[in-house]
């Protein structure tokens, strides 16, 4: 059955009065790459710390990540006219979106803007700290948000990479955000998350008047995104928001699942204009170098005192998978794997 695509509205994401900043100049971009287990992660310090690569060795990348953007723009300034740079990889932002520039005065012609993300967290050359199957990328504090975040990736011994990050709040006042993981994959990945039904999703972010929506279908307590664009004249386009029944989510291809794992935390926990879980498409039929999925989940909204921190983590696991692309198989496959709880803490 395939969901009802009701449109419950469209963010809006125009750009005014970008301005620009005198700020510090990015560093060349420089990369570190954590294996274990035949699986392999690479990281960048660059680009406010992305994950560009990630998967089985000797497979594609189940990670998308634009290495001629990376390459001909390696030291981007920290400027609002260049902060959505489509590098892709994964990224952290904090939400809720809608109060990305709401809480700064440096730019005042931007409060109540909900597009460019913040500099900060997309541009800057964090600071890299490796250690044996480490790294920590250190940041400096945003002026937009307050906050300043560090990062951690620790390539365990089962093979999974664990994803974390700390948010400092640096203000003299408090102030309350969420820390939010955004992944992007191939735009002909099959995505699945597991749900309760049809009304643990929201659309919203359709334009239909060029795109058709994403097409998702809920069965067997799982929702499953066909990226197939059969029929499609000009592609699909549009987020869904979900309130998952089970702390994961995971993408298909090349003959790869690729499992992100994380604390399932209380409806109420999550800033209410977000989902615990994000997907947002954008498959246009005749540019697939543009198209992407992002899989993107929130941990909890907290108001921080001055000098409070928060955390959060995930768990990734790239997988062997030829089973059969539907909702069922595919929970089938990743559920017999979590049934002692996070296999990816197997001899950590």
């Amino acid at each position: 059955m395939t969901m009802k695509q009701t449109v419950l509205g469209v963010l809006a994401l125009a750009v005014t009065g970008c301005a620009t900043q005198a700020l510090p100049e990015a560093a060349e971009p420089s990369s570190h790459t954590l294996e274990a287990k035949g699986v392999a992660a690479t990281i960048t310090a660059s680009f406010g710390g992305r994950v560009t690569a990630f998967g089985l060795v000797g497979k594609d990348d189940l990670i998308k990540f634009d290495e001629a953007l990376a390459a001909s723009q390696p030291a981007p300034a920290l400027d609002t006219d260049l902060s959505a740079a489509a590098y892709y990889g994964h990224s952290f932002w904090v939400g809720p979106q809608s109060e990305w520039w709401a809480h700064q005065d440096i730019l005042p012609e931007m409060r109540g803007e909900m597009w460019p993300p913040d500099p900060y967290l997309t541009l800057q050359a964090m600071e890299a700290d490796s250690g044996a199957g480490s790294l920590t990328l250190s940041g400096t504090a945003s002026p937009y948000t307050g906050l300043a975040m560090t990062q951690r990736y620790d390539m365990l011994p089962s093979g999974c990479l664990r994803v974390s990050a700390e948010a400092v709040n640096t203000r003299d006042e408090a102030v309350a955000w969420d820390i939010w993981f955004n992944t992007r994959v191939e735009s002909n990945s099959w995505v699945v998350v597991p749900v309760a039904g049809e009304e643990s999703i929201r659309l919203g972010m359709v334009d239909l008047a060029v795109f058709e929506a994403p097409d998702i279908e809920v069965a067997d307590g799982m929702a499953l995104a066909d990226p197939s664009l059969e029929n499609v004249v000009a592609g699909r386009q549009g987020k869904a928001f979900m309130d998952p029944s089970e702390g994961w989510l995971a993408a298909i291809r090349d003959g790869q699942v690729f499992i992100i794992m994380f604390d399932l935390l209380p409806a109420e926990s999550i800033h209410p204009e977000q989902g615990q879980v994000e997907l947002y498409f954008t498959q246009k039929a005749e540019d697939p170098a543009t198209s992407m999925i992002e899989m993107e989940t929130h941990a909890a909204y907290k108001m921080l005192a001055p000098g409070e921190a928060m955390q959060a983590e995930q768990y990734w696991a790239a997988l062997p998978y030829e089973g059969a692309m539907e909702a069922g198989a595919v929970s089938d496959f990743v559920r017999d794997r979590m049934q002692g709880g996070n296999f990816c803490l197997a001899g950590d």
